[in-house]
């Protein structure tokens, strides 16, 4: 008995997104002429575009440290570590200098 009371009093929560595609259609449905808008759309239009941090390039010359020190762990102890990023950049540009015939 207690739960179908709290449940009928719960409230379901909305997220922003939808209800900003909510009003926007309801919106649509509106004359042409109509201009009022809700505050939430309008702070959607007036955020600003996040700017992406600058990312670090890897140069071919890291690239190159990276695998002579990985070369040099094989035979002693040295400061290589294993790098996913690196790993994965170089798996992505190890055919680039190639020649092709």
């Amino acid at each position: 008995m207690g739960k179908s009371k709290t449940a009928a009093k719960k409230k379901q929560r909305v997220a922003k997104h939808i209800q900003v595609a909510r009003e926007a259609k309801e919106g649509e449905t509106k004359e042409a002429g109509d201009s009022s808008t809700s505050a939430a759309a309008d702070k959607q239009k007036k955020k600003a575009p996040k700017k992406k941090a600058e990312t670090h390039k890897k140069t071919p010359q890291e690239a190159h440290n990276y695998l002579v020190l990985w070369q040099a762990s094989k035979t002693s102890t040295s400061g290589w570590k294993f790098n996913k990023n690196t790993q994965s950049w170089l798996l992505r540009h190890m055919y680039v200098g190639a020649k092709r015939d």
